[in-house]
């Protein structure tokens, strides 16, 4: 949630973490109802979860955790940003999209690598 928790505020929704059980098995679901476990589609998934998912997909393209290869934060970004609408959430997406790049920078000094 230390990626994802830069998105404070979407659309003035604040993040629901009350029910962390609940965002982490939605986690998965894509914004087109493609996803899984349940299906669910658009506003259907916990805005939690649809941040935690571009976070997740940040983290799996730098980090070249599969399926994907490691890429620069740039090139995730665009990937991202391809993925906008259906897999993830386009609002999410574009607040995602409107972090300057030296924001980023220091967030990514502060993030420690994960373990492999």
């Amino acid at each position: 949630m230390a990626r994802g928790s830069i998105f404070e505020d979407t659309d003035s929704d604040s993040i629901p973490f009350a029910d962390v059980a609940v965002i982490v098995a939605a986690q998965r679901e894509s914004y087109d109802g493609t996803g899984f476990p349940r299906r669910l589609k658009g506003d259907e998934i916990p805005l939690g979860a649809r941040i935690l998912r571009v976070a997740n997909m940040l983290d799996a393209l730098t980090t070249g955790r599969a399926p994907y290869r490691a890429v620069s934060t740039s090139e995730a970004k665009e990937e991202i940003q391809r993925a906008s609408g259906s897999l993830l959430d386009p609002r999410v997406v574009n607040t995602f999209l409107e972090i300057p790049d030296a924001i980023w920078a220091d967030l990514m000094k502060q993030i420690p690598p994960a373990d492999g």
